[in-house]
């Protein structure tokens, strides 16, 4: 780490307009957000575990990020009601400061660490997302209704409550927000609009579920519960 650009960008820390007002108890405490950021960089989130655990720097920050609050909850704020307002503005300022100080540091140390420059190939995405897909539909229990020929099929979550649906025509539904909004935050990461993603979301179920399907394979996703319209 460049230990002078840091040090510059802290002294440039008060003189910047934030998307949140930093708290007088972040600021009081940033030698303890450096050393654990620093701490989690040696130890825990290293090269190359994290290329194999994150397809993107987007991804990388949001988890250190996240990690490094966790901690100073734990270790500064513990007293405090997690849900409550103190907390929040606490929080978010903790992400203020990663961003403004760290973020440069961080983006260089994946980049350079994971994808030497060049753009993230495309197997390595692929298997990324089909391993996130499948640690979701890996646990849903599909049933298939084949009467005359016509296919049907449902998955069912450990609830025995129904997630998706297929119908003969080839359409999927969503009956579950949750679940779908889960799928889709693993491809926004990777820069994938609405229509991407449920492309990759038919294309993965067609690929896993042929031989249950007979080859009558999903055509579209029909979304009647507008999952996605406030997401």
């Amino acid at each position: 780490m460049n230990v002078k650009s840091i040090r510059e960008d802290k002294e440039n820390f008060n003189k910047t307009t934030y998307k949140y007002s930093i708290p007088l108890q972040v600021k009081r405490r940033i030698s303890a957000i450096d050393s654990g950021l620093e701490f989690f960089l040696e130890k825990v989130y290293t090269i190359p575990k994290i290329c194999d655990l994150y397809v993107s720097y987007d991804e990388f920050i949001q988890v250190m990020s996240d990690t490094i609050a966790e901690r100073m909850y734990n270790y500064h704020f513990s007293d405090l009601d997690d849900m409550s307002e103190e907390w929040e503005e606490i929080y978010h300022g903790i992400l203020e400061y990663v961003d403004i100080v760290w973020g440069d540091r961080l983006e260089e140390y994946f980049e350079n660490g994971c994808n030497k420059g060049e753009v993230i190939k495309e197997e390595k995405i692929n298997n990324f997302i089909i391993s996130k897909f499948d640690r979701v539909f890996d646990k849903l229990n599909l049933k298939i209704e084949n009467h005359r020929n016509t296919i049907y099929g449902k998955w069912f979550n450990e609830m025995n409550k129904v997630v998706f649906h297929r119908n003969d025509w080839g359409t999927l539904w969503i009956e579950d927000c949750e679940t779908y909004r889960e799928l889709r935050s693993y491809t926004k990461f990777i820069g994938l609009d609405l229509e991407g993603f449920n492309e990759l979301l038919i294309k993965y179920l067609n690929d896993k579920y042929q031989e249950q399907f007979f080859d009558r394979p999903i055509k579209k996703v029909g979304d009647e519960n507008n999952c996605l319209e406030e997401y």
